[in-house]
């Protein structure tokens, strides 16, 4: 009588059998690391997010009139899904207060010189997160000066000791550059739980116009952020783009359009008149720089990434996970 299964498809059984009971691994963000992501109100949908990839999602912007009282948020169901999304996920999700706004600060301004101004900040600040169940604000004043840098530290330490209490979080986006980030005060940043550094748009106006984000700037900014400034590795996270610029005349465009357009751009940082960070140098700056020297990556803007295996968001991540032991 012949054997029902051969000894080799025995083996074979077995060895799928055990593969069978084995647990998949699961992988994580390392611990204290973190993986920010910018989500504009102006485009993208929620449902396109690569929650999995990111520990943090900021949502740009709101705003802030000169007496200290927030406008309307702009487009909230959008963000109502995205916090629902990222929380289902394990995600946190912080709001970024002014942005780049045409260069126009004198909100800010007008709020930083007034202490009844800022409590009123900060009380909608704090009915801003109930509304949302937001965790945390992102402060973007691009960029206080010599004049209002006291008042700016005022604003930082005052969200600070109104939050934190609360477990909500605190956090500045900062010039790479001591051009703008020495207005930065020591004072600031150590009232926040970190900096984003926007090593990006290096160049702006300048003749002849440099690569876009390149790896020296984010080299370089690190340095200012961590060695002249002394800021703390785990609280300082380096930006990134997922855009690129063009050498001409300085019209961005995204990443995903560019991948679109060029058949050879993931292969390169520059394709036709644009240049960018492909996968090899983004590869290098989470390696080198960010994993190495900071706590984490920040990211303008998600909604600017190639689909599916293209994603620069699924290649940071995937370079910086490890399994769960």
């Amino acid at each position: 009588m012949r054997p029902l299964v051969s000894g080799v498809a025995a083996v074979l059984l077995l060895s799928c059998l055990s593969c069978a009971s084995q647990p998949p691994t699961v992988w994580r963000v390392p611990d204290g690391f973190r993986i920010v992501g910018y989500f504009p109100s102006w485009s993208g949908d929620p449902k396109a997010v690569l929650y999995r990839d990111l520990t943090h999602i900021i949502y740009a912007f709101a705003f802030a009139d000169s007496n200290g009282a927030y406008r309307p948020v702009e487009a909230p169901e959008k963000l109502d899904a995205v916090v629902k999304a990222a929380h289902a996920a394990g995600v946190k999700v912080l709001i970024s207060v002014g942005g780049w706004n045409e260069g126009d600060d004198r909100a800010f301004e007008a709020i930083s010189t007034h202490p009844e101004r800022i409590q009123r900040f900060v009380q909608g600040t704090l009915n801003l997160l109930a509304a949302f169940h937001l965790d945390g604000v992102d402060i973007d004043w691009e960029f206080p000066g010599a004049d209002t840098a006291a008042g700016y530290a005022s604003m930082a330490q005052a969200l600070s000791a109104a939050l934190h209490p609360q477990g909500a979080l605190v956090t500045l986006a900062v010039s790479a550059a001591d051009v703008n980030g020495q207005f930065i005060t020591d004072e600031a940043w150590q009232a926040s739980d970190w900096v984003n550094i926007m090593a990006y748009d290096d160049g702006w106006g300048l003749s002849p116009i440099i690569p876009h984000s390149n790896y020296s700037f984010t080299r370089s900014a690190l340095d200012y952020w961590l060695v002249q400034r002394g800021v703390p590795r785990d609280q300082v996270v380096v930006g990134v783009p997922f855009y690129g610029r063009s050498m001409v005349n300085r019209h961005a465009r995204t990443y995903r359009s560019l991948v679109g357009q060029y058949f050879d751009a993931p292969a390169k940082d520059q394709v036709g008149e644009y240049s960018y960070n492909g996968p090899d140098t983004m590869r290098a700056k989470v390696v080198n720089q960010a994993r190495f020297r900071a706590g984490g990556v920040m990211i303008w803007q998600l909604n600017q990434d190639a689909r599916g295996p293209g994603s620069l968001l699924a290649l940071i991540y995937n370079t910086v996970k490890e399994p769960v032991e």
